[in-house]
């Protein structure tokens, strides 16, 4: 995240980031804002969010982003996409993580359909999903996901779009 933040205050752009908190480590600028979070069990460099909605409505609205970009389905993206639909912000998100092959890795199998469901509702009203191959691509596809696009390496600055963990382009 440090790269692209960069990248954004290097080319003007507004934007802010909502994201988990980190232990330790982690230099923020005043765009970042961090939530409150702790260490999932089973993968120690993940972290999961504690999410506080009214702060995190106080601070959208008051940033009032052109679109928002959700990040992660769970926790703060989820925040995100109920703060976006109640505001009738246009909302985007990208898919970089195969959710299905961690439930596999860990012997959850049995987890795999209701967590399709959930994939399938919590994507279903994003204006646009990104993401990273055409393996990603067509393997959502072929779960009946729609407004797929592969998102390379890059940004295009000539657009106005939002990161959730939040980032906004303006």
């Amino acid at each position: 995240m440090e790269r692209f933040t960069q990248f954004l205050d290097q080319t003007d752009h507004c934007y802010i980031v909502i994201s988990p908190k980190q232990p330790k480590g982690e230099i923020d600028a005043g765009k970042i804002y961090r939530q409150s979070s702790f260490r999932f069990p089973l993968y120690k460099d993940c972290r999961i969010s504690l999410p506080n909605t009214n702060f995190l409505k106080d601070i959208i609205l008051s940033f009032q982003p052109d679109i928002i970009h959700l990040a992660t389905p769970f926790s703060i993206g989820l925040s995100g996409l109920h703060i976006a639909k109640k505001y009738q912000i246009p909302v985007v998100g990208s898919y970089h993580t195969d959710f299905d092959q961690y439930l596999k890795y860990y012997h959850l199998n049995f987890l795999s359909k209701p967590l399709w469901r959930y994939m399938k509702w919590f994507h279903q009203p994003l204006l646009r999903i990104f993401v990273p191959s055409s393996v990603t691509y067509q393997q959502l596809q072929k779960r009946g996901f729609t407004n797929l696009q592969i998102w390379q390496r890059g940004v295009d600055t000539k657009i106005s779009i939002a990161i959730f963990p939040i980032i906004t382009f303006e």
